[in-house]
């Protein structure tokens, strides 16, 4: 049953309150002033109210399918959800009805009726009302709503969630570990569009029996003030939402001594109860009896979920997906692991494959709306491939390591999970209000929306700001796959969705439209000026860097790899007679600083120096005693072949690039000790008998290969 009757408040709003009999009378007051067929599509699309909350039950009292849209969707949104479910009702408030207008303006045979929510004609809340009738589901397998996904990878797709998907959600979190129960009164902020405050913010409390306490203003005054006059037990928000309630109290508990040694013997004892007492005044800000916050939509930054715990809150941070509706796995209360997402909900409904997390069980949803290559793509021999990247540990905890689509693959092969570096970014600076990292034209760059004012609100200064304080900073602790070598500013919001999730295909469009504009060039001092002529033409013609500056960075400007970073070295021996060492970008980290040092420390100056083509073809040959292939090493090699196929899936391509005559060098890279071997096992014999190995003595002398 989705909503028994009980003899309380079962919903909060402004200065009303609406008893369970009111609710459940009020529902059935609007199917009997609009009566809906059995499996009808109806839209809601308003912003949270009691109305939305009744239509809803209202809804599925008759068995229809409610389709919720953001309150916040422009038209086309609005449009293309419609047209992808031709509705028979669109249900709306007097602030979103131009929406809806322009909206179904573009159709000719589709006219949904539209209904007004708060118009004067909209049945009203019965007050006083009594029942004892309660609300029954729908048939377990009967499709319940359709909620359109966020679209952070590509276009939304309609997620079809069944009766039995919500109902196994609903008993995992009121009856199996009871977060929710009939005492606690649940803060109902985010908008009831999305499957996790749907389920968490307006099923589950009333599902328990317990009270829903919805917020009426974004004003974090407003919000706090309404969680203290109905002492709220529970909150479900997103990670923006407790970053800033974080940082509100630590600012106050650092801005005296006491609050810092309250805190940091807090943190000592870590014990919940110990907290709450010692810190109780910044619970009190919260009418003293909020103690769950729960967190999803997008995952909690350690450092947040830790302070928060030691300020006495108990966070409770899932994993699911609209999907599953919501949940795949949920910490339980008093087993809590900073940084987990808790145990899977149902025994073995979740695997880890690949690194990638499978899951099954009667959380999953039916499919896609009217898409079944996406449904048959997602769920694959019973098992829904989540996309999202992770591990269980010994203990069942699942652990989250970002979306394998989000993962960014470099030119080289190698992955970098954009997640993992905007957190490292993030702890570095105080002066990005938001940041996000892509990758375009296959160097990984940064998005940066400054803090209001930063260097006078120039885009240009700002830039070289973040440059020389924030990228070669963090460019120095990380390995070459990780560093940052492009930057954009950007004065408005990163495109993310409401629950705050980034929208990652829709960055690489502000990687180029963010770019800011060039300053003009550090002039050359004219006794340099040839060697930068010499350096500035090596750099454009052999390492095809598009735009060189006296003042371009090396990595952040031209975006020089290792081996282009090596070829400069030895353009610089060649040319100041000097040998640098690998370190040298660092210390001299712009063209100029690095010509000025080799001219200074020059042993003579050539202005003929060859690129490798030129080093590869030259004339002058040595005498070697090379060592000769033992007749056994095409059997070896045929038995590493079928070992790693079979294995490893090892495939190669660009097999005709390696010239069959001539001098040519294969550089692999450097993933592990065998690189050489799996290189080897694509080239053919021939070509073998004339290729020599180059490593430093501790790479062949390591293990097996010893």
């Amino acid at each position: 049953m989705l909503l028994r009757p009980h003899n309380k408040t079962a919903l909060y709003w402004k200065d009303a309150s609406i008893s369970y009999a009111e609710l459940l009378a009020y529902s059935k007051a609007i199917t009997e002033c609009f009566p809906f067929a059995v499996g009808v599509r109806v839209v809601i699309f308003a912003e949270n109210r009691p109305e939305w909350l009744a239509t809803l039950h209202a809804i599925w009292r008759r068995q229809a399918v409610v389709i919720p849209v953001d309150a916040m969707a422009q038209a086309d949104d609005l449009a293309y959800i419609v047209g992808q479910t031709e509705p028979a009702i669109v249900f709306c408030s007097q602030k979103t009805r131009p929406v809806v207008d322009q909206a179904l303006a573009g159709f000719i045979g589709l006219q949904p009726q539209v209904i007004v929510l708060d118009a004067e004609d909209f049945p009203a809340i019965p007050v006083g009302a009594q029942t004892d009738a309660g609300l029954e589901s729908g048939s377990l397998q009967s499709l319940a709503a359709i909620l359109f996904t966020s679209g952070t990878t590509g276009a939304p797709k309609g997620v079809m969630l069944t009766f039995g998907n919500l109902q196994t959600n609903l008993q995992l979190v009121c009856e199996r570990v009871p977060i929710f129960n009939a005492s606690g009164r649940v803060f109902a902020l985010l908008p009831a569009h999305h499957i996790l405050p749907l389920v968490g913010c307006f099923l589950a409390p009333l599902y328990a029996g317990g009270s829903i306490v919805m917020a009426h203003s974004l004003d974090p005054a407003e919000m706090v003030a309404t969680i203290r006059r109905h002492r709220c037990t529970l909150m479900v928000g997103v990670p923006r939402l407790y970053a800033l309630i974080r940082k509100a109290v630590m600012d106050k508990l650092r801005a005296f001594a006491v609050g810092r040694f309250l805190y940091s013997l807090s943190a000592t004892v870590n014990r919940q109860g110990f907290s709450r007492v010692v810190l109780f005044a910044a619970q009190k800000k919260f009418g003293g009896e909020l103690r769950q916050l729960v967190s999803g939509g997008a995952p909690l930054d350690r450092e947040v979920a830790r302070d928060l715990t030691v300020l006495g809150f108990e966070v409770l941070e899932g994993y699911g997906m609209t999907e599953c509706a919501p949940l795949i796995s949920f910490p339980i209360p008093g087993r809590i692991r900073l940084g987990s997402c808790g145990n899977p909900g149902l025994p073995d409904s979740v695997r880890v494959v690949d690194g990638e997390i499978l899951t099954r069980g009667p959380h999953v949803f039916s499919g896609y709306w009217r898409d079944p290559a996406a449904t048959a793509e997602a769920i694959r021999d019973g098992w829904l491939h989540t996309g999202d990247l992770g591990y269980l540990d010994q203990e069942g905890y699942l652990f989250i390591n970002g979306r394998r689509k989000e993962i960014i693959v470099l030119a080289n092969g190698k992955k970098v999970n954009p997640a993992e570096l905007e957190e490292k970014l993030a702890v570095m600076t105080s002066d990005a209000r938001d940041l996000a990292v892509t990758l375009h034209d296959n160097h990984l760059h940064i998005l940066i929306q400054p803090v209001p004012g930063l260097c006078d609100d120039n885009p240009v200064k700002q830039a070289e700001h973040f440059r020389w304080n924030l990228l070669d900073p963090y460019n120095r602790l990380v390995s070459s796959a990780k560093k940052i070598t492009q930057l954009s500013i950007v004065t408005a919001d990163l495109p993310k969705t409401r629950l705050g999730k980034l929208k990652r295909h829709e960055l690489a469009v502000l990687a180029t439209d963010g770019a800011p504009e060039i300053t003009a060039p550090v002039a050359v001092p004219e006794d340099l000026a040839p060697a930068y002529v010499l350096f500035e033409n090596f750099l454009r013609n052999d390492l095809e860097c598009q735009r060189v500056r006296p003042d371009s960075h090396w990595e952040m400007d031209l975006a020089l790899d290792s081996l282009a970073q090596l070829s400069v070295l030895i353009f610089v021996e060649k040319v100041f007679g000097i040998r640098l060492p690998e370190n040298s970008f660092r210390e001299f980290p712009t063209v100029i600083a690095l010509i000025r040092y080799a001219d200074a420390n020059r042993v003579f100056f050539h202005a003929d120096a060859g690129d490798w083509g030129s080093m590869l073809a030259a004339s002058e040959e040595q005498e070697l005693d090379l060592p000769r292939s033992t007749w056994i090493h095409p059997f070896l090699k045929a038995i590493l072949g079928l070992f790693a196929r079979s294995l490893f899936r090892i495939e190669a391509k660009g097999l005709e690039n390696i010239p069959q005559q001539g001098s040519c060098i294969l550089a692999v890279n450097h993933q592990s000790y065998l690189d050489g071997l799996f290189v080897s096992m694509f080239l053919s014999n021939a070509f073998l008998r004339r290729t020599y190995y180059y490593a430093k003595q501790k790479h062949v002398k390591a293990g097996l290969l010893t």
